[in-house]
């Protein structure tokens, strides 16, 4: 096995820098001859040249695949016969054999050694076989390198004057879930997507104490009514989307009768656990009464039992409670619009 592997060292050897040697010499005189030709200094001295260093080209590639033949040759002579779980013996030959391991014969720490080797070859090593085994370095090399030079080739014409964490007035319908385009109200005349028949709405987000932004609305719909402006309307909480209020009160509805329903499941079932519980414990409880335990003894172990299932329930459930809330808000993002409270036993 050892010199198999030895032999497919050498085949890449020589496929990855010898041969890759002469065809960046070949397309080196390529691009030399055409040089040549632009500047109408090709003639027959530089033809006869070039078909000499092609030639000599020529013979070490020759040469290369005598060589590889060889090679082939050799791993063709010897194979692996093993069996399978049906105790089939397959005949493997050795050329198609590039790693051998015995993951039953491994530690777990081995397995997981062996697994980030695996991985760091895919990532790192270069395709086989047109593309179908080895790695898949060149792909990630070609897209690293175009964000690269992306990056800099846009970076010169934009500047970051900032980076905007959360939109306030970032509604919550489906629509709103795609990428938007934000620029500075000045620079929007001069990108000219305001013409005859577009459709432009203007918002301004007022913030303040409760108190302020009532005085402001008062004084808004009085100066509306006075003036006749046609379009200007004022947005609160209240009358804000009426169809996307509908929707919420109708959510929060339905989300009301289910939990009822779902207070009245869990009564019915803890109700069923209790009964079939205290069936299951009665002929044990029974046995520790005839041993001579007390009631209050036995009273206590039960207590004792059902404290410790309930404080592993609440653990368990708060756990999963904290988790989907970090989960929510991650998935959520910036559509939350206020910071959720922090775990804490005690509410403020």
């Amino acid at each position: 096995m050892a010199k198999t592997l030895d032999l497919h060292a050498q085949i890449d050897d020589l496929q990855d820098h010898d041969v890759g040697a002469i065809n960046y010499g070949l397309e080196r005189l390529r691009l030399k001859q055409r040089g040549l030709e632009l500047k109408n200094e090709w003639n027959e001295a530089k033809a006869q040249e070039f078909a000499a260093q092609k030639q000599d080209f020529e013979k070490q590639y020759q040469a290369i695949q005598q060589k590889l033949g060889e090679l082939n040759r050799d791993i063709k002579r010897t194979s692996l016969i093993v069996s399978d779980a049906n105790q089939k013996e397959i005949n493997i030959p050795l050329g198609r054999v590039v790693k051998l391991t015995r993951p039953n014969a491994m530690s777990v720490f081995d397995k997981t050694v062996e697994y980030v080797k695996s991985f760091v070859s895919f990532v790192s090593e270069e395709p086989r076989e047109a593309n179908t085994e080895g790695g898949i370095f060149p792909a990630i090399f070609g897209t690293v390198l175009m964000v690269f030079l992306m990056a800099i080739v846009v970076t010169p014409f934009g500047v970051i004057a900032g980076v905007l964490e959360r939109e306030l007035d970032r509604g919550a319908g489906f629509m709103n879930f795609a990428p938007r385009v934000m620029m500075s109200l000045d620079d929007l005349s001069s990108t000219g997507l305001i013409g005859l028949g577009s459709r432009v709405t203007y918002r301004l987000l007022l913030a303040g104490s409760d108190q302020q932004i009532s005085a402001y609305g008062a004084w808004a719909n009085q100066y509306i009514e006075k003036e006749g402006l046609k379009g200007v309307r004022i947005e609160t909480l209240a009358n804000a989307q009426p169809m996307m209020r509908k929707t919420l009160e109708r959510a929060d509805r339905f989300l009301s009768l289910i939990a009822l329903l779902t207070a009245m499941v869990a009564a019915v079932a803890i109700a069923l656990s209790a009964h079939r519980y205290t069936r299951k414990q009665a002929d044990a409880c029974a046995v520790l009464k005839c041993l001579g335990a007390k009631s209050k003894a036995i009273l206590i172990r039960q207590g004792q039992t059902l404290l410790m299932l309930g404080l592993i329930a609440a653990f368990l459930g708060s756990l999963l409670g904290y988790l989907g809330q970090n989960v929510l808000t991650l998935l959520l993002g910036n559509l939350v619009m206020s910071d959720l409270p922090q775990v804490s036993i005690l509410q403020d």
